[in-house]
């Protein structure tokens, strides 16, 4: 949750980016796991992984970023990994 705070601090304010993972905290549908098991999958910025962990350890649908670094997760076929972009993730949402 630091880092989600960090980045919308920075693109937005400190403001919106307590709102934002605040309502993160209070949403029913929002799952917080314990990582057990570290894939490792992202060797050009390592810290990133954290972010493939959750997902796999949460059976998400979904990993929703602009970070270029996870785009070699498109190519790995274990553990599969569902990488879109936010404008994407809206088509999704607007479609359902």
């Amino acid at each position: 949750m630091l880092e989600y705070e960090e980045i919308l601090s920075e693109r937005a304010n400190s403001i919106v980016a307590n709102n934002i993972i605040g309502s993160f905290l209070q949403a029913s549908n929002s799952i917080f796991v314990n990582n057990y098991f570290h894939w490792d999958l992202i060797t050009i910025d390592a810290d990133d992984n954290k972010f493939t962990d959750a997902y796999v350890s949460g059976n998400a649908d979904y990993l929703i970023t602009h970070d270029s670094h996870f785009n070699v997760l498109k190519r790995k076929k274990f553990p599969k990994v569902n990488v879109i972009t936010a404008d994407n993730f809206l088509v999704i949402l607007n479609e359902l």
